[in-house]
Formats: structure tokens, C-alpha cells, sequence
């Protein structure tokens, strides 16, 4: 399965599950994933490899509808400017106090 380190395969399923039986947050997590410090030097192990896995999909696999394209609302035509600025090296909190600082949030554009 593309995306997923086969050795957790299952696990954020379980997770999700878990506080559905009554178990906290914390309970789900360390049932899951056999513990937090666990889960992060796996991750950690994880990202620093120097090759990650991949799948290739044939592309008859994956069917492309019709494109198509229109004009932005003034509203989104105003906020691009402070969404391409938001996109990068600043934390989701900070893009979107910048979304709102901007002010150009208007005609229909939902910050």
C-alpha cells in the first residue's frame, strides 16, 4: 500500500477507534502505536533514510476528468497574495492570522 510503512500498517486505524471504546487520547495512542517515544524514533528512523519506498501506479490506473479552469472571485484574486506568502515558513497559526490581518477576505472567500 503506497504511503504506508508496512510495519504500522493498521495502527492509525486502531487509533482512530480507540477512543470510541472509551479509551483517552494518550490510552489510544500508546495502544496503537506501542507507545509515544516509540512511535517517535520510528518516525524520526523513518525520515532520515536516504531512500524512502515508493509504488508505481500505471497511468491508465489513474483516470484524469476534464480540467477546468475559471476566473478568481475579487475576493480570491485579493487573498493570493497572502496565501502564496502563507505557504511557507510560517506555522498554519501565523498563515492564518495573515489571512485575516490581510483583509481580503471578502466575496465569498472563506479564510
Amino acid at each position: 500500500m503506497a504511503g504506508i510503512y508496512l510495519p504500522r500498517a493498521g495502527q492509525l486505524s486502531e487509533y482512530q477507534q480507540l477512543p470510541n471504546a472509551g479509551d483517552t487520547a494518550l490510552e489510544a495512542a500508546e495502544g496503537a502505536f506501542g507507545g509515544l517515544d516509540r512511535l517517535e524514533r520510528d518516525v524520526d528512523s523513518y525520515l532520515e533514510r536516504h531512500r524512502l519506498s515508493y509504488l508505481t501506479i500505471e497511468r491508465s490506473a489513474l483516470p484524469i476528468g476534464p480540467i477546468r479552469l475559471r476566473a478568481l472571485t475579487p475576493g480570491e484574486a485579493a487573498i493570493m497574495p497572502t496565501l502564496i506568502r502563507s505557504a511557507v515558513g510560517v506555522t498554519r497559526n501565523e498563515a492564518l492570522a495573515n489571512k485575516v490581518q490581510s483583509g481580503a477576505a471578502t466575496e465569498g472567500w472563506r479564510c
